[in-house]
């Protein structure tokens, strides 16, 4: 972490301005990178910037309600506190963030497709990840094992923070580029894609439990009165959960891409959750968690907003 920002974060801890710190432990298997929070200057060894922080920090803090905390960000993550805030789920002013310069993150299922042995150990440096396992070591960019959300991010850095470190950040080619690709196919085509892509879903819903804006008490999926979804595996009832999780996401998510990296069977959720962007981009100029008081798209009318799928 910056020096400079030990410095702030200490002075701020001794003064009583905050009660901790939220941040990333690496831990020695990078994959299994925690959530932690520090109360103690000398923990703030113990906090680092990785490549693999790959869940969603925004997640965590409904558990720190009423305490004033510093939160370390990257931009989706902060785009999520904002969202939680409009949302009244969580007070903005009670947490104190600094934005931090993301360059992405790595999706480890990418890594380990890279590697044909077991992996012992790895190391990031200088956009390389390092991995030593029992067929040697090998070198892989770090462009070639980003998050796909990553690849279509165009926030890196955080809207709206207290305070943003200065650095590198993750530079897109181009916007929503799968997600255009994949529009100007046919229908069948789209159809093939969407139904290889979710046939393989278990139904264990990881990806509603990362999200940090999936937070009702009792899903939709859950429900047995009205039961919306049947259980099982059939795959209408797998696209129902998925596409009406969508619906309830549209204008909210901030494409962080926890969802794709917890999916225990590698599902390309980012093929969803960017083309709703996309769309509420393109309807309505508008972008989720730009702000803490911006309300989402789908939540209010305006008369301007365009009409041409009423019939």
């Amino acid at each position: 972490m910056d020096k400079k920002i030990i410095e702030l974060l200490k002075e701020k801890l001794e003064n009583g301005e905050i009660e901790g710190v939220l941040g990333f432990e690496r831990k020695q298997y990078p994959e299994k990178n925690g959530v932690i929070f520090v109360n103690h200057s000398e923990g703030f060894k113990r906090i680092a910037d990785s490549l693999f922080n790959t869940l969603n920090i925004a997640t965590y803090l409904g558990k720190l309600k009423g305490k004033k905390v510093a939160v370390l960000v990257r931009g989706c993550e902060e785009r999520a506190i904002n969202m939680l805030s409009v949302e009244n789920q969580l007070n903005r002013e009670e947490f104190f963030l600094i934005g931090l310069p993301c360059q992405g993150i790595v999706n480890i299922r990418k890594v380990k497709s890279l590697y044909e042995g077991e992996i012992k150990n790895i190391e990031e440096k200088d956009r390389l990840i390092m991995v030593e396992g029992d067929k040697g070591k090998i070198e892989i960019s770090v462009s070639k094992v980003l998050s796909n959300s990553c690849l279509d991010c165009q926030r890196p850095t955080s809207p709206t923070a207290d305070i943003n470190i200065e650095g590198d950040t993750i530079s897109p080619d181009a916007d929503f580029l799968k997600v255009k690709e994949i529009e100007s196919l046919s229908f069948p085509d789209r159809w093939e894609i969407f139904k290889n892509e979710f046939e393989s879903c278990i139904r264990c819903y990881s990806c509603r439990e990362v999200c940090p804006l999936c937070y009702c008490e009792t899903c939709f999926v859950d429900s047995s009165d009205p039961q919306w979804v049947e259980p099982g595996k059939d795959v209408s009832d797998i696209a129902s959960f998925h596409l009406i999780r969508m619906l309830h996401m549209a204008g909210r998510c901030v494409g962080c891409g926890a969802c794709e990296i917890a999916c225990p069977e590698g599902i390309k959720l980012s093929y969803l959750t960017s083309k709703i962007a996309k769309d509420v981009k393109e309807a309505f100029n508008y972008e989720s968690g730009l702000t803490a008081t911006q309300k989402p798209a789908l939540s209010e009318f305006k008369q301007n907003d365009k009409g041409e799928f009423i019939l």
